[in-house]
């Protein structure tokens, strides 16, 4: 491809007037004309489906990783082959309706045949490119300028080096030319798409349910769970900025901190009558915000760094610094205890009469409201707590669900659980029950009551769900949401699987869902996105 594209540079020399443009500058993009565009609407996430079948092609070279090949070159698409057996010969399908904008056997020379494809989405145009090509085995290359449907046959894999695979691209630019494959730079900057993100994101975009969505700054999600205004409004932290949106995603403010802050904690408290938001930084400082993106002051902990925090934890304030040590705080920020030799915080619950969190090296630590340390001991992994809306607090040591008390033993529900997962997760609803994912099936939903007797047991129906978090979304619905975007609601008082949207994600992501049920919304933060979904179609109906 390197010769190839040494011969494209040059010809794109002749053809801009003399201007050489490399691959870390396009030249200006060409619009399509009015008549093109009507040829190719998406409007539904029927529409369009990858271009191979990927229960039986797998991929190989992702989007933006670097290639040795090329001097550690950014790869500009994915790359995909045959799981079982080989791949030259088979057939490239377009992705979408569209119209040819580029048919070319010998597009990239020795590295074989290029096919671009222009389509309209509803927030504008893009172009999908098939690398790697050929005509053999009757499957021919598309005439220029004809129209295509989504499946049509576009080529067949050829034998590029090293191997034969199919490359594909989703791109804004360059209709009329193949391009490098590989960049310099980010290829997102020269207006390339990530073309399984583009692919996911508008399947769910395109659903009935979808209200809105914006891009956010941070593309691993969101690290710390957003504040609730009491008018509904979001807060949260973006990267570097201390973030407000409303319910239609309209942002109404952001601040940009400091350079030389690295956010390790996000929390709301109520100082008095204002509610604020503490913004712990690594180097020990935490940053005191009103709700309305004053800056108030800023907490000189003392503490050399911090690890993780602040976190509120009923009356409590909590820092866990670089040694290990957790600080424990009143709300007026002075000083009740330390203790040392503290994992990382994974899960808290409070209730009116005590507080209790677990670590990531399995120690459970109850706290007095007053921030007394009541009892430290040590628990199975995998395990989980739930604080219901009651002020029970239940505990799942690993497979035996329990209740805590501020004084005796835990009183155990359940000795037998089967535990399927090492992310399970479960939620206590104002319906009394305690919902479980994760337990008695990897993929099981549960719902127990308050007594341990189980209530209902549900398939989810979605393979391969990771760290997914559960919300009770209003008064009759559940929605369960994992890092890889699937979002699936059920009825609470049955488990019945009621509606599911799906938007891309990753294993490496975060994910954050809460309901504002006054506007009958549910809000996902999922990689780089803010999504606004309406509870009522998701679901398929409405509470009574």
């Amino acid at each position: 491809m390197r010769r190839f594209w040494n011969l494209w540079v040059t010809c794109v020399a002749v053809l801009y007037g003399g201007v050489i443009v490399s691959a870390s500058t396009p030249p200006a993009p060409i619009h399509a004309s009015v008549e093109q565009q009507t040829c190719g609407v998406v409007d539904s996430s029927d529409d369009f489906d990858y271009p191979v079948d990927t229960t039986e092609f797998q991929l190989i070279n992702p989007f933006m990783r670097p290639n040795a090949r090329f001097e550690g070159q950014l790869h500009a698409g994915d790359d995909w082959v045959k799981r079982e057996g080989p791949s030259l010969g088979l057939p490239v399908r377009a992705f979408a309706p569209g119209r040819v904008t580029y048919s070319n056997p010998e597009g990239w020379g020795r590295d074989r045949g290029v096919v671009i494809v222009e389509h309209s989405f509803p927030t504008g145009t893009v172009y999908s490119l098939y690398g790697h090509m050929e005509e053999s085995g009757g499957y021919l290359f598309p005439t220029l300028g004809t129209c295509v449907n989504k499946g049509d046959i576009v080529g067949a894999i050829s034998d590029p080096r090293p191997a034969p695979h199919l490359h594909f691209e989703i791109r804004t630019m360059w209709p009329n030319y193949p391009g490098p494959g590989y960049w310099t730079v980010d290829p997102r900057l020269r207006g390339w798409l990530n073309p399984r993100q583009f692919i996911e994101n508008w399947r769910g975009w395109l659903n009935p349910a979808h209200r809105w969505h914006t891009t956010l700054l941070d593309e691993s999600g969101p690290h710390f769970d957003p504040i609730f205004r009491e008018d509904g409004i979001l807060l949260f932290v973006d990267g570097n900025q201390y973030r407000a949106y409303n319910n239609e995603a309209g942002r109404l403010w952001e601040y940009r901190l400091a350079d030389s802050i690295e956010v390790v904690g996000f929390a709301g408290l109520a100082d008095g009558a204002s509610q604020v938001a503490l913004i712990g930084a690594a180097d020990g400082r935490v940053q005191i915000w009103n709700q309305y993106g004053g800056f108030l002051e800023e907490w000189s902990t003392g503490l050399a760094g911090i690890a993780q925090g602040p976190m509120v934890l009923g009356q409590l304030i909590l820092l866990v610094d670089t040694n290990a040590t957790l600080h424990v705080y009143d709300l007026q920020r002075q000083p009740i205890a330390e203790y040392s030799a503290i994992n990382r915080i994974v899960t808290q619950a409070a209730s009116p009469q005590f507080n209790t969190l677990l670590t990531s090296g399995n120690e459970l630590l109850m706290f007095s409201s007053a921030g007394e340390l009541m009892e430290r001991v040590d628990i199975l992994p995998n395990s989980d707590l739930a604080a219901a809306p009651d002020g029970t607090i239940y505990l799942r040591n690993q497979g035996t669900l329990q209740t805590m008390s501020p004084a005796g033993s835990p009183a155990t529900l359940v000795d037998n659980l089967e535990i399927n997962r090492t992310d399970s997760t479960m939620l206590a609803t104002d319906l009394g029950l305690l919902v479980t994912w994760g337990v008695n099936g990897k993929n099981t939903l549960s719902a127990f009551s308050a007594e341990g007797k189980t209530i209902w047991t549900t398939e989810v129906g979605v393979e391969n769900l990771s760290h997914a978090r559960l919300v009770e979304a209003n008064a009759c619905t559940l929605v369960l949401a994992d890092q890889t975007g699937h979002i699936l609601a059920f009825d609470t008082q049955t488990g019945t699987p009621l509606g599911q949207v799906s938007v891309w994600g990753d294993y490496r992501n975060e994910i954050w869902l809460g309901s504002y049920p006054n506007e009958n919304l549910l809000r996902v933060m999922l990689s780089n996105q803010l999504l606004g979904l309406d509870l009522d179609i998701l679901a398929g109906r409405a509470c009574d």
